[in-house]
């Protein structure tokens, strides 16, 4: 079966920030631990380290994160959730996340890993666990990440794994602090509002409509960063579906996506 990508980048599952390996074996949602006797998975999410001293206080991570490759930090491939427990901060998919490089996705609220703070400021080390490629079904094994925070950005990085790079979701540079005489009210940042993915199956088309026309009306129709999509163009359908078909949407039409999420169109060949 042969796969096309109008969008290419590689997948990556973070343990709230996912990063895939450079080539070969599995792909996580950051890491994964090869199998001895089978294909290598990879990995999301995984169990918080322990913090190695007090930490010093510094910005929380919790918050939603967009997720990128630190190679191609434009080609959003979802976002994440992450929460603060106490000391220890927990990763989940918000949005189904793309994994490219794994070929499949994973779905939204799926537990990826935690972390922990670590002595140095904006610093943080835990684990994450690991996807099989192809299925993204779980490993059940996890993988262990160092993740740097400044600012509105944070890095996430899996030894000889690619580097995963998180953008907090609604966050813009803060202004300068205006005159004493004249002081301006700044509204508070919010994340994009969520849209429900458009129908070109059912709504009369029957899945007639070209590849093109059906991946530009879907990469726009969530401002203000609109979907990013990925065309399928030799997946086989169900019997009968005729050549060039569109005869699947991930996530299926009428799903509320956030701005940013993968919708992948599926059509005969």
């Amino acid at each position: 079966m042969k796969i096309l990508k109008l969008a290419v980048i590689p997948a990556l599952a973070l343990a709230a920030g996912i990063s895939l390996p450079a080539c070969g074996g599995g792909t996580s949602a950051h890491t994964v631990k090869p199998a001895a006797t089978a294909t290598r998975p990879v990995r999301a999410t995984a169990t918080p380290s322990p913090a190695a001293t007090t930490p010093v206080a510094a910005a929380s991570p919790a918050g939603t994160w967009n997720v990128a490759y630190s190679s191609a930090p434009a080609s959003i491939l979802g976002q994440y959730s992450i929460t603060e427990d106490g000391s220890v901060f927990y990763m989940a998919t918000k949005t189904a996340l793309d994994i490219p490089v794994a070929n499949c996705s994973l779905p939204a609220g799926t537990e990826l890993g935690s972390f922990s703070a670590s002595a140095v400021i904006g610093n943080y080390s835990g684990t994450e666990n690991l996807y099989e490629p192809g299925s993204c079904a779980n490993a059940s094994t996890s993988a262990a990440f160092t993740a740097t925070m400044s600012g509105s950005t944070m890095t996430i990085l899996v030894p000889d794994q690619q580097s995963v790079t998180l953008t907090r979701a609604g966050s813009s540079t803060p202004p300068s602090a205006p005159p004493a005489a004249t002081p301006v009210a700044t509204p508070p940042a919010s994340s994009p509002a969520d849209c429900a993915v458009p129908d070109f199956i059912g709504a009369g088309l029957n899945g007639h409509i070209a590849a093109a026309a059906a991946v530009n009306e879907v990469a726009n129709s969530c401002p203000p960063v609109g979907y990013h999509v990925v065309t399928i163009v030799t997946v086989s359908g169900p019997a009968g579906t005729p050549p060039g078909g569109l005869w699947k949407e991930s996530p299926p039409a009428g799903t509320s996506a956030a701005p940013g999420s993968t919708v992948k169109l599926y059509f005969q060949p």
